[in-house]
């Protein structure tokens, strides 16, 4: 709902057998998203999902745990918090 109250057109998708939570659309941008409460420990699923697209668009992710924050591989994962005051 978030992304559709900030202009966007919002579909889900997959990329082979992984699931993208979320590609936000707004003229000519794209940004993937994936939510998450918090990032497991030893798992690549939602960062994963996100690594293996072969473009050059946003990806984020977001979480429920202010301690998960940070940037791996070049995918942002931001605070729910945050990113809703952003």
């Amino acid at each position: 709902m978030e992304l559709l109250r900030r202009g966007y057109k919002v579909d889900i998708g997959k990329d082979d057998d992984r699931e993208i939570d979320f590609i936000a659309k707004k003229g000519n941008m794209i940004e993937y998203y994936q939510v998450t409460m918090q990032l497991p420990n030893g798992s690549d699923r939602e960062i994963g999902n996100l690594k293996y697209l072969d473009d050059n668009y946003k990806k984020t992710v977001i979480t429920a745990n202010r301690m998960d924050v940070g940037n791996h591989d070049g995918i942002e994962i931001r605070y729910i918090v945050d990113w809703l005051l952003k």
